[in-house]
């Protein structure tokens, strides 16, 4: 198995998130690999590499980079291995990297937020281009890519049937296995972002057979299909990690996390609900995983 096959930096947002922490079938899923128990020295090169990667991205950032806006799926996947980096160096600057830097863009940050959207959830996708993390304004670009949810399909125009399509093309597909791989390592609270991780429990865990039908009957729009990458009833997202319990992830520990960490057997978490289970049942769940991803 090549790790430089892994940690390619091409193509867009959803590729950069999903190299990181992948979901797609043919690619790694890098710092979900790194938390599993896999034996040190196969997992050794893909750290360092992954690593470089988060230290390269910082230093970017640190320069004066403005970040990766919201913009469809392409401000995706580079927070994760500045912070990942951060927690395993111990550079509380770059582990605490929505505080020591708040007006830098990221993705995930820009496109997910609280608020009651038109389905009944409390946590909505902000649109194609989301909410510019320096000014907390919506987006719009000219396009009417800002934040959509809010408002019933019917009064859709094509800038938020755009984000809508987006939202399940090459955002929402891409940061599950970043999510997971964020409550295995316990770093909710160094990722500070609270609606990331509650907006991929809603695209796991929501049903929305009805609402792609009410989408269609508006706008002409069909999201019942297998790009879209959201599992129906019967599919993985029923069985990958049972019903939502709501309950949060206990606070992360304050050293440096292990380069040779293993999966606990225990986690409470949101995306996996108050459940025991071992490293054997987290392999399956990653495989559950890639068998959901939309390889193109």
């Amino acid at each position: 198995m090549g790790w430089n096959l892994f940690l390619r930096l091409r193509g867009t947002g959803r590729e950069h998130a999903a190299i990181r922490a992948r979901i797609r079938p043919r690619g790694c899923i890098a710092a979900l690999l790194l938390c599993t128990d896999l034996p040190s020295a196969q997992k050794e090169p893909l750290l360092v590499n992954y690593l470089q990667v988060g230290i390269d991205l910082a230093g970017m950032i640190r320069a004066g980079h403005p970040g990766w806006t919201g913009w469809g799926g392409h401000g995706s996947g580079r927070k994760l291995p500045i912070v990942f980096a951060g927690l395993l160096l111990g550079d509380a600057q770059l582990a605490n990297l929505n505080q020591s830097f708040p007006k830098v863009s990221f993705g995930e940050d820009e496109q997910t937020a609280y608020g009651e959207a038109w389905t009944g959830a409390k946590v909505v996708f902000t649109g194609h281009s989301g909410i510019d993390a320096a000014t907390g304004e919506g987006r719009s670009r000219g396009n009417g890519w800002g934040p959509y949810e809010h408002t019933p399909p019917s009064q859709w125009t094509r800038g938020p049937n755009t984000s809508e399509s987006y939202r399940r093309c090459c955002t929402s597909v891409g940061w599950v296995a970043q999510a997971l791989a964020l409550r295995l390592m316990r770093a909710e609270p160094a990722w500070n972002h609270d609606a990331f991780f509650d907006y991929v429990d809603r695209w796991m865990h929501e049903n929305d057979a009805t609402f792609v039908k009410t989408i269609a009957a508006a706008t002409g729009q069909n999201h019942d299909k297998e790009w879209a990458g959201k599992a129906r009833p019967g599919t993985p997202s029923s069985t990958i990690c049972g019903p939502n319990t709501g309950q949060r992830s206990p606070a992360p520990p304050t050293a440096g996390i292990s380069p040779t960490m293993t999966v606990p057997t225990a986690r409470r978490s949101r995306i996996c609900g108050n459940r025991r289970r071992d490293n054997e049942a987290v392999a399956r769940t990653v495989q559950q995983i890639f068998a959901r991803g939309t390889g193109d």
